[in-house]
């Protein structure tokens, strides 16, 4: 697998997205570490501490397994408020594997 590594604006960051490299603060703290994968919480609490950028791992779409298990993980957080019903559970898969067919054919 050969994921990519970016800099992405705070603006720019969605939920879902994982770390390439630890967050710090003025005075060299860690904020958030190497690969966290960030929720509206934390993407908000790095734009209220004026953090612009941030590195963040792209799986590399080449890799169709890859990039299953990164929307897994984002569909996760999304769906994060539904509950563990079977309703729910069946909805994310039905998601994940519309996105995933739709991407990799």
């Amino acid at each position: 697998m050969n994921d990519a590594i970016h800099t992405v604006a705070t603006s720019a960051l969605q939920p879902g997205a994982r770390l390439a490299a630890a967050v710090l603060d003025a005075s060299g703290r860690v904020l958030l570490p190497e690969g966290a994968v960030l929720d509206e919480v934390a993407i908000g609490g790095l734009r209220r501490r004026g953090v612009a950028e941030v590195r963040v791992v792209v799986p590399d779409a080449t890799d169709a397994e890859a990039y299953r298990r990164a929307l897994a993980e984002r569909l996760a957080i999304l769906f994060r408020h539904a509950g563990e019903s079977e309703a729910a559970a069946q909805l994310r898969r039905v998601v994940l594997d519309h996105r995933t067919e739709r991407r990799h054919g």
